[in-house]
């Protein structure tokens, strides 16, 4: 391995251990309680763990004890991500809409029929349209007959990224970690046209539903969210025919 290549495990190694150390300051609890148990029973315990990308580092933190696989790029950010939570216990599918969008399709397909055990997807990820479900996570679910489980995690204390496109949420230290699953989804295997756009703003109703109910029955304050960001994300128009 050349020198300048080290850093990326560097920083692999780094990441993990300040996530450690973190989690030993976190509480963390599921709403439901049995909420894991719950879903480990849809489909024998395969599912696709859909959220939105702002909240994904709250509920990753939720869920440092659970196997699974996630989505992550092929670039350095991504082979960082993949070999941090890969001391986690979790699995990693390498790709984004760019770069091996449909070779990682078909890995989350192999790996969904292979194992029971859920895969999670940022669904609105990696670069937005912000809220908008983009057609993979519902493409594979509607293929492979797996139900969709939407998921929504809040931290009591963080950090917003506001440079981001999504106003990224950190878990700030000692924070109380959240994190609550929606009914399972499952969209019929038939699913096209029309339908399917419906469907995939039915992902978005189901995530922002949840997250305003959780923030409500924990006394969480959101950080301001636009009226026309909520409308777009659950208008009847088309998304993004991206990943």
């Amino acid at each position: 391995m050349r020198v300048k290549d080290l850093w990326v495990p560097v920083a692999a190694f780094l990441t993990f251990v300040l996530i450690k150390t973190l989690s030993w300051t976190w509480r963390v609890r599921f709403v439901p309680e049995n909420a894991l148990e719950r879903a480990r029973s849809y489909n024998e315990g395969t599912y696709l763990l859909a959220c939105w990308h702002e909240n994904n580092l709250a509920a990753m933190f939720c869920h440092l004890d659970v196997k699974g696989a996630t989505l992550a790029s092929r670039r350095n950010a991504g082979q960082i991500l993949s070999l941090t939570i890969k001391r986690f216990g979790w699995d990693t599918i390498r790709g984004s809409r760019k770069r091996g969008g449909k070779e990682a399709r078909e890995a989350m397909v192999n790996y969904l029929q292979q194992n029971n055990l859920p895969v999670a997807i940022t669904v609105d990820g990696a670069s937005g349209p912000r809220r908008r479900t983009k057609p993979g996570i519902l493409n594979i679910a509607v293929r492979t007959g797996v139900p969709i489980v939407p998921a929504v995690g809040l931290a009591s204390r963080y950090w917003v990224i506001k440079s981001s496109w999504d106003q990224m949420r950190v878990p700030k230290p000692f924070a109380r970690l959240t994190c609550a699953y929606g009914e399972p989804l499952y969209p019929p295997t038939d699913l096209k046209g029309e339908a399917f756009d419906a469907y995939l703003v039915k992902i978005n109703k189901e995530l922002n539903a949840i997250e305003a109910r959780l923030a409500e029955q924990i006394g969480h304050t959101l950080p301001p969210i636009s009226q026309a960001l909520l409308e777009a994300s659950e208008s009847e128009a088309p998304p993004p025919q991206t990943t």
